[in-house]
């Protein structure tokens, strides 16, 4: 038997989305943006490589549909998101995942610095109380100057929680 899900596919009943992953890796997440255009590419690329350079844990992530890279620390033993990026182009940070690990005076200071950004006006809330991720786009990065706002931000997050 199949029943109607979301965006008109249709699947078997019981079959479960948390169950089901993909395997996403550089060549595949490159391939699926390569329609954007070439601003966003480069920005998600350059966001790729910062990653992979800076994160303490980089992992690729294991959506079915929507391809994940993300930025991750190690804290106490365990892995601690900092950022999402998709393939659709959203930067999603995860305060929730940092609420009660890092200190607020830490992410209140790194949400001060995000601000800075064209377009991103994260409250304070979003450092005590709110969920826990906050998008903003990886296009509000496309300028060199912006791009440097953002990453001088999470050098001095990380810088911080070591």
């Amino acid at each position: 038997m199949y029943a109607p899900a979301l965006f008109g596919f249709a699947r078997k009943s019981g079959a479960g989305l948390a169950t089901e992953r993909g395997y996403w890796d550089e060549e595949k997440f490159f391939n699926v943006i390569s329609n954007s255009n070439r601003e966003t590419i480069e920005t998600m690329r350059q966001l790729y490589e910062f990653s992979k350079k800076h994160a303490p844990k980089f992992r690729w992530g294991t959506g079915k549909v929507i391809g994940t890279f993300n930025f991750a620390a190690r804290i106490d033993k365990r892995d601690l998101a900092i950022f999402t990026v998709t393939d659709f182009g959203a930067l999603d940070i995860a305060f929730g995942n940092m609420k009660g690990v890092v200190s607020h005076e830490i992410l209140d200071a790194f949400r001060k610095e995000l601000n800075r950004l064209p377009g991103v006006d994260l409250p304070e809330e979003v450092t005590t109380t709110e969920g826990r991720w906050r998008r903003i786009w990886t296009n509000s990065l496309i300028d060199e100057e912006c791009f440097d706002i953002f990453t001088s931000a999470v050098k001095a997050l990380m810088s911080s929680l070591s």
